[in-house]
């Protein structure tokens, strides 16, 4: 049976996403996968956070890894982390801390290894 995980440090909160291999089955298609289910405050933090100042807490990690795991965050049905932009528990002001953090991240080129990624998932943010 799933397992849902609420409380971690950022730095488990983000090995929980990424420490996977990035060769075969996906491992949250496991039905015992844990699945984060924190408060949307806290998942708001963590993916501002992880996308304004992803090194070091993401070096170590191949480009596939963080690639699959960036999948997982973003993608609906899947990690459902960016559901934390539509819930108005979340002060408006943290949301769109978000969103120029997905813009900041995206547009990284001392990161270009979550590029691809960004541009096929959300593509181009445009914020003024």
């Amino acid at each position: 049976m799933a397992r849902a995980i609420s409380h971690l440090t950022f730095e488990d909160w983000a090995y929980f996403i990424f420490d996977h291999p990035a060769e075969g089955p996906e491992w949250h298609g496991d039905p015992d996968a844990p699945y984060w289910d924190a408060p949307a405050a806290v998942t708001a933090e963590y993916v501002i956070r992880l996308f304004e100042n992803p090194l070091p807490i993401v070096e170590g990690f191949s480009d596939a890894e963080l690639n699959k795991g960036f999948w997982y965050m973003i993608s609906p049905g899947l990690g459902e982390h960016m559901l934390c932009l539509d819930d108005p528990s979340v002060p408006i002001q943290t949301r769109v801390g978000c969103v120029r953090a997905c813009e900041t991240l995206s547009g990284s080129s001392s990161f270009p290894a979550v590029q691809p990624t960004f541009r096929i998932a959300i593509g181009p943010v445009r914020l003024r």
